[in-house]
């Protein structure tokens, strides 16, 4: 894998992106990154749509991943599948619900529902995944390689 995918008819994923790059193309206000941060202490990564011009437009979209330390290659292999979620529910909208949609309100509900998505599908993942011989623990995605440190 490369640290920017792109698929057919679909936004590239970056993977790895340093903190700075995250904060300054996702959607996110300072006070939303930061409750973000709290919040997800937890988890092993943020995962956010972003653009990467200055207008926010759907042919600029692009899904931003940010590791912390502890992230292992299977939260990494986790992450790459939160992302293809999360870009498929972007191209699953509809014309007219993003003609009256604000973007920024079309990336929180695709956000939210790809979230949910991804805690029923990466079970069977990782399943599947080791059913065809593969072991998620030493698989390796290619990074930007940036981590986010508190």
């Amino acid at each position: 894998f490369l640290p920017e995918l792109k698929r057919k008819n679909s936004c590239p994923i970056e993977m790895g992106v340093s903190f700075n790059r995250f904060a300054r193309m996702s959607h996110h206000t300072s006070a939303s990154l930061q409750s973000i941060l709290s919040e997800k202490q937890k988890q092993k990564y943020l995962l956010s749509v972003g653009h990467a011009g200055r207008k926010r437009v759907k042919q600029k979209r692009r899904v931003l991943v940010a590791f912390t330390p502890e992230c292992n290659n299977k939260d990494v292999a986790m992450a790459y599948l939160h992302a293809c979620i999360v870009d498929d529910e972007l191209a699953s909208t509809s014309k007219e619900q993003r003609n009256d949609v604000e973007e920024i309100e079309i990336v929180k509900e695709v956000e939210t529902k790809a979230e949910s998505k991804l805690t029923r599908l990466f079970p069977l993942f990782e399943k599947s995944a080791s059913n065809a011989g593969w072991d998620l623990d030493r698989t390796e995605i290619s990074t930007h390689g940036y981590e986010i440190c508190y």
